[in-house]
């Protein structure tokens, strides 16, 4: 495996750590501020979902020396943008923000910063990680199986969102 391929894949690692943990940290805090409303599609399925794609990546790479030695400007480029909108989402929702879709069933539905744009923002920046990050090496394997994987649990996910009147 390439150094290039390394770090970033360690930088990506790392990332979802932290996402999960500051998830975790903001789940507390919400289940402290009263009754809170959760998603219908288990964290755990996405949980496991994103660990299969890491898995999916770090095989391909190894097993099948597909990864190109240099990473993709253009997809880095994106890539370093959807993590952008992913941190604006964060510091817009604050201590809202988590990974399993808790709300809290009296505050209403956020219009600001990327929520004007989309009701859910974060499906996107997902959306355009599961495309960034293997097209970014040339792992096509990887591409291919979790977008359709992925696009699967949104087409169930997506309609219970969307009929969300809070945040």
């Amino acid at each position: 495996m390439s150094w290039s391929v390394s770090i970033i894949f360690s930088i990506l690692v790392f990332m979802r750590v932290l996402e999960h943990s500051i998830s975790r940290a903001n789940e507390v805090w919400l289940r402290n501020q009263g009754r809170v409303v959760e998603s219908s599609i288990p964290f755990r399925t996405f949980t496991v979902l994103q660990i299969l794609f890491y898995l999916s990546l770090f095989l391909e790479v190894t097993l099948l020396n597909h990864a190109e030695e240099q990473p993709d400007l253009f997809w880095v480029i994106v890539l370093l943008l959807l993590t952008s909108t992913k941190i604006w989402c964060m510091r817009v929702r604050g201590t809202f923000w988590n990974l399993k879709g808790l709300r809290l069933a009296r505050v209403g539905l956020l219009k600001s910063g990327p929520y004007k744009l989309s009701r859910h923002p974060e499906y996107w920046i997902l959306a355009g990680e599961l495309i960034a990050v293997p097209l970014m090496f040339k792992l096509y394997v990887t591409f291919a199986l979790f977008v359709l994987l992925h696009c699967s649990l949104f087409i169930v996910q997506m309609p219970e969102q969307s009929q969300r009147k809070v945040l």
